[in-house]
């Protein structure tokens, strides 16, 4: 219907093309309207599910921090109970050498 057809034509026949044409334009007309709004949903959409996972995001990171925190602590703290006891081991055996 949207195609132009060669040859020949009587102006009655020109007409009916002529009016095929703009009804052709107005429909394509009409689809890229909806595309665009189609298009301009869909970017709404992806803005607001991107913001959604900013929540999560913030306190996956704030967890991890947390828990990096709280394991260089207790590794500190294991590190120091196991040194005084072996310091303590090496000076007795070390006197125990000396003398």
């Amino acid at each position: 219907m949207c195609q132009r057809r060669c040859g020949a034509r009587n102006i009655s026949e020109g007409a009916v093309v002529a009016s095929s044409e703009v009804v052709c334009f107005l429909v394509l007309c009409d689809r890229l309207k909806t595309e665009g709004e189609l298009r301009v949903k869909a970017e709404t959409q992806l803005a607001e599910a991107q913001t959604s996972l900013d929540e999560p995001r913030k306190l996956l990171q704030e967890s991890k921090a947390e828990l990096t925190d709280t394991f260089n602590a207790l590794s500190a703290e294991a590190l120091n109970s196991n040194n005084e006891p072996s310091l303590a081991l090496a000076r007795s055996t070390f006197e125990g050498v000396q003398t």
